[in-house]
């Protein structure tokens, strides 16, 4: 077995997905989901901090050292590749640079943190002695890579602007390989590399020019060079030992920019769709257009080169506006402007108040809560019980922060919240909350943690059967992860790795539930659907 650390990333759900088709068991935990105790088999660690580094250097050190030297101490495992990055190499006397040359690396300037974690956690790795691997990749490049990687961001300029300015000289030059060339060798390398550090490169440099002349030719963009640009220019990378010990050839990243441009192209221009919960087909990445005619009253949309209307009035016109203003909330992060009773709560408004019609409807003596954060939706469910005069709140969270602990329990409602810190599937954590819940209590379940498919599927078998006659779990999150899957602070596989997969599976094998979106109490309007994060999510006990 394969254990993939960060599979929502760019390289790891490409691993994903190459498991998948090689018929490769794997596991992808969840970020935060507890390792200990757990056989990992062969560990890919594809987890990491890449385009914002800068402004996160705690953040940076804690994922390419503390981490991996915790799995180090306390995890079984048969082997661990450590993902590392040639920009060691960018000072580095020679070319081509070889994985056993001395590298230099200076804590000073914009890179210093980064290449020095990077280092340091190779050599946590290499502590391990025969089970312990290296791969130092070059500039990886694929759809979905990080929006602000140089490549992804020139292609984007060039299709939706017409128009590059580089920063660096034309002469700047480095290596780049392809991500389907980069997740065919990691396994191997897993299974049984040789060596304890491989380079994961194409091999040559390509020139900023070589780059934006072919993006010229193939999008008819401009191309302009900042007077103040500085040369940066990487040693080539030897790749001796992968070709050798697995015949790698890589692609070349020239040859293949024609489909990738086009791949970003269609990517832009047309909506993709991820299947819903109820087999239909419902929105998921990509943008189409939307325009509002109110002189006609008519609402346009375009999407995949074709047209359609519809009147304003009905229910079909607002549900693709929602769609529209959801997707455009989620860029200008709307859901981070809310408390609820002075704590932070990062839910839409609409889900607020249909959450508050479920409870007036179910009454429930206790309210569990998975995911606690800020804690604005603790002190939200304990202010609906104080209205009723009936009620608690459990919240479990993997990592209850001091500064939020410390607010949750001197805000005036704690009386009604107890806390529990701990990974919400742990057995241990279970049990507790299980001797939480009284015999006879009505109970409701929130799912709000962890949103990865696996997690939310180990959440739903381990809680489920405290959840009531006639009571819901709300399952959270899924409707908009399919919206905005590829878009800004999301993962590309949440299209199908989201709540709405693992909720949709649960109704599917367990006959005591049923996907049943509660409606609306009160209700003068063509409506019946509202505006959610939630569609999809909703899970009613029916026996």
């Amino acid at each position: 077995m394969i254990t993939i650390l960060g599979a929502s990333g760019f390289i790891g759900s490409y691993l994903k997905r190459r498991l998948v088709a090689s018929n490769i068991p794997f596991w992808a935990p969840a970020r935060g989901e507890s390792l200990r105790g757990r056989d990992l088999g062969r560990v890919i660690d594809c987890a990491g901090i890449t385009a914002d580094f800068r402004v996160r250097p705690y953040d940076t050190v804690d994922a390419h050292v503390s981490r991996v030297a915790d799995i180090a101490r306390n995890c079984d495992f048969e082997s661990f590749v450590y993902l590392s990055s040639t920009r060691l190499y960018k000072d580095h006397p020679s070319s081509p640079a070889r994985e056993r040359d001395d590298i230099q690396v200076s804590p000073f300037g914009a890179g210093g943190l980064y290449n020095l974690s990077k280092a340091t956690g190779e050599a946590v790795a290499l502590t391990l002695g025969e089970r312990g691997r290296v791969v130092r990749l070059s500039n990886v490049y694929g759809l979905g890579s990080e929006p602000h990687n140089f490549l992804a961001s020139i292609i984007a300029d060039a299709l939706e602007t017409g128009r590059i300015e580089l920063e660096t000289s034309l002469d700047s030059a480095k290596d780049y390989v392809g991500v389907d060339d980069v997740v065919a060798l990691l396994p191997l390398i897993a299974a049984g590399g040789r060596e304890p550090v491989y380079n994961l490169a194409s091999g040559f440099n390509v020139t900023n020019g070589e780059i934006v002349e072919a993006l010229a030719r193939l999008t008819g963009c401009s191309v302009s060079v900042r007077p103040d640009a500085e040369t940066w220019s990487y040693p080539e990378i030897d790749v001796a030992l992968v070709r050798e010990e697995f015949g790698f050839q890589p692609s070349r990243l020239l040859d293949d920019l024609p489909a990738l441009v086009e791949s970003y192209r269609r990517e832009a221009a047309a909506l993709t769709f991820a299947p819903s919960v109820d087999g239909s087909e419902s929105p998921a990445a990509g943008s189409r257009s939307v325009t509002v005619d109110d002189r006609r009253g008519q609402v346009i949309v375009e999407e995949d080169g074709k047209s359609a209307t519809y009147d304003l009035g009905t229910p079909e016109a607002f549900e693709r506006v929602s769609d529209a203003w959801l997707r455009a909330g989620w860029w200008v992060k709307h859901i981070y402007t809310f408390s609820w009773m002075g704590r932070p709560i990062v839910q839409l408004p609409e889900d607020l108040v249909r959450l508050q019609e479920l409870v007036a409807r179910v009454r429930p003596d206790v309210i569990i809560e998975l995911g606690v954060a800020h804690g604005g939706g603790l002190v939200f469910y304990a202010s609906l019980c104080r209205m009723l005069g009936r009620g608690r709140v459990i919240g479990v969270d993997v990592e209850i922060r001091p500064h939020n602990r410390e607010a949750i329990e001197a805000h005036p409602l704690f009386p009604h919240i107890t806390l529990v810190e701990g990974d919400s599937v742990d057995p241990d954590i279970v049990g507790r909350v299980k001797a939480m819940v009284r015999p006879g209590e009505t109970v409701m379940l929130m799912l709000d943690s962890n949103h990865s498919k696996a997690h939310v599927a180990g959440e739903l078998r381990a809680y489920s059967p405290l959840v009531t006659l006639g009571s819901w779990i709300v399952v959270m999150d899924g409707y908009i992860m399919q919206l905005v899957a590829g878009g800004p602070r999301t993962g590309p596989d949440w299209s199908w790795n989201n709540p709405n997969q693992a909720a949709a599976e649960f109704a599917r094998d367990n006959p005591d539930f049923v996907l049943d979106e509660p409606d609306f109490l009160f209700n003068e309007s063509p409506l019946s659907k509202g505006v959610t994060y939630y569609r999809g999510g909703y899970l009613k006990r029916v026996r």
